[in-house]
């Protein structure tokens, strides 16, 4: 085969590979967001916190579904705390922050959302009684001001890793791709040396791929 015609058809795999991945991300937010707001409209918002946290996961950049699965989210909140079960409601506002941070990389998305949650949860935490001798001696006004300072602080987004985790995984798509061309005979059989080479190449991107992911 042509080098160039190998070129071309690692980017064309790698490009199906892509447009296929959105797809799945796409349908899997949407499919999430619409059991959310089924289950919310049935009053089941424990079953409904769950699955408009998972739409927030499956997040695309620009995608107008996850402003609406948090706003759904941020309403189940309000509603329990409106019914002064805080617990949940804590839980519910913690669930939205945590779901945009779970997906940040190069930037952290959702960021007027955990910014509105965070003082939300600072409210609701200095409120509860105090459960240790150095928190009673505190006002809630100081309870309030260092549960927002504890929420507020945050480690940024690692670009490196994330562009580690990037190159990563296109690196052992072409090694899989190549594996194939080079390594395959058309009778089955399986070459040695070039073998070993593109083995070797899709272990190196797959482990760059993974530590990208854990330290992002």
């Amino acid at each position: 085969m042509n080098p160039k015609n190998h070129v071309s058809l690692i980017l064309s795999l790698v490009l199906i590979l892509l447009l296929s991945t959105l797809a799945k991300i796409y349908l899997n937010a949407n499919a999430e967001f619409n059991l959310a707001e089924e289950f919310a409209s049935k009053n089941n918002f424990k079953d409904a916190v769950t699955h408009y946290e998972r739409s927030i996961q499956w997040h695309l950049p620009g995608l107008n579904l996850q402003e609406r699965a948090a706003e759904g989210l941020w309403k189940v909140a309000q509603k329990y705390e409106a019914e002064e079960d805080f617990e949940n409601a804590i839980n519910a506002y913690r669930l939205l922050r945590g779901a945009f941070y779970s997906v940040r990389s190069f930037y952290t998305p959702g960021k007027i959302w955990i910014q509105r949650c965070n003082e939300k949860i600072a409210i609701l935490m200095a409120k509860k009684p105090a459960t240790s001798e150095s928190e009673k001696s505190k006002s809630y006004e100081e309870r309030l001001k260092e549960n927002l300072r504890l929420l507020s602080s945050e480690k940024p987004p690692k670009p490196f890793w994330a562009m580690l985790a990037v190159f990563g995984f296109f690196g052992w798509i072409a090694c899989a791709v190549l594996f194939i061309i080079y390594a395959i005979k058309k009778t089955g059989e399986i070459q040695t040396r070039p073998a070993l080479f593109w083995g070797a190449g899709f272990l190196l991107f797959y482990g760059l791929w993974i530590a990208g992911l854990f330290f992002t």
